[in-house]
């Protein structure tokens, strides 16, 4: 598009080339009599005016139209598998305590699947719960101590876990908080889809 071409704006009066404003098909030009800035500016008053209203006309779609938004996403995260760990990621790291508390009803409501899940992870795996038990025994009779700070963050407000590089070698512990510890392993699962 030309950008020597301009239109003037119908809020804040500016002059403008044409594609600092939004397509409209009924306009006589083809776009809309207000630009970009002005539209996101007037379009945020309006929702935080009626942010309520907007909010459950959006869940009353969402709910209305559950397949074609199942469906959506599942499109979105086939195209980048990764997004959607970040953004998990992300979710979890804003809400930890509400996502364990849902975690330890969820266990307490579903311990049939629980257990399979358990009995499924050790036939598959046998090396990575016998490394977890491992390390719970040598902690208890204090041959090892937990630390009480991440190796790679060095916080120590959030829960401490042990990390193996090799579940052969049990003892080889690196001690993480949890979100340094989640994202090792994302990065990780990002970097062998790569190469798969």
């Amino acid at each position: 598009m030309d950008s020597t071409i301009t239109k003037k704006c119908s809020k804040c009066g500016e002059r403008r080339p044409l594609d600092e404003f939004c397509k409209n098909k009924r306009a006589r030009d083809g776009r809309s009599g207000e630009c970009k800035e002005c539209k996101r500016f007037y379009d945020r008053i309006r929702y935080l005016a009626n942010k309520d209203e907007i909010l459950c006309r959006n869940r009353e779609w969402s709910a209305n139209n559950r397949v074609w938004v199942n469906e959506y996403q599942q499109r979105r995260h086939a195209a980048d598998p990764c997004e959607r760990q970040a953004i998990s990621a992300k979710y979890y790291d804003n809400h930890t305590e509400r996502c364990r508390e849902l975690s330890r009803r969820h266990a307490k409501e579903n311990p049939e699947y629980y257990r399979n899940h358990a009995r499924k992870t050790r036939a598959e795996r046998p090396d990575v719960p016998a490394a977890h038990d491992k390390v719970k025994y040598e902690i208890q009779t204090g041959r090892i101590t937990k630390a009480s700070e991440c190796e790679m963050c060095g916080d120590s407000s959030r829960r401490i876990v042990g990390h193996h590089e090799d579940y052969s070698k049990p003892l080889e512990i690196t001690w993480l908080c949890d979100r340094c510890h989640r994202r090792l392993h994302a990065a990780r699962n990002r970097a062998e889809r790569r190469t798969s």
